[in-house]
C-alpha cells in the first residue's frame, strides 16, 4: 500500500474519514518488520503524506487527529 502514492492518498483519506465518522481522537499505525531500506522509505513518505493531510484536514473541521505509530525490525536496515 505506501508504495504508490496513489493508495497512500486512498489510505490516507479512509482513515481520516473512519477516524472522524466514529469520534476518535486520532489513527495508531503500526508496521512490523519492513523488509528494506524502499520500504523503510515507503512508510517515511505515508507519515509526511499522512501529517499533511490531518493538518490540511483540521484548517476545516478545527480539531486535530493524532497519530502515534510503531515500527519493529528485527535487523538492522542499512
Amino acid at each position: 500500500m505506501a508504495a504508490k502514492a496513489s493508495s497512500r492518498g486512498v489510505f490516507i483519506r479512509e482513515t481520516i474519514e473512519v477516524a472522524r465518522r466514529y469520534g476518535f481522537d486520532g489513527v495508531d499505525l503500526d508496521w512490523e518488520f519492513p523488509q528494506n531500506p524502499k520500504q523503510m522509505g515507503d512508510f517515511g513518505f505515508l507519515l509526511k503524506e499522512w501529517s499533511h493531510a490531518i493538518q490540511m484536514e483540521a484548517k476545516i473541521t478545527k480539531g486535530l487527529l493524532y497519530c502515534s505509530l510503531s515500527l519493529c525490525t528485527t535487523r538492522r536496515i542499512s
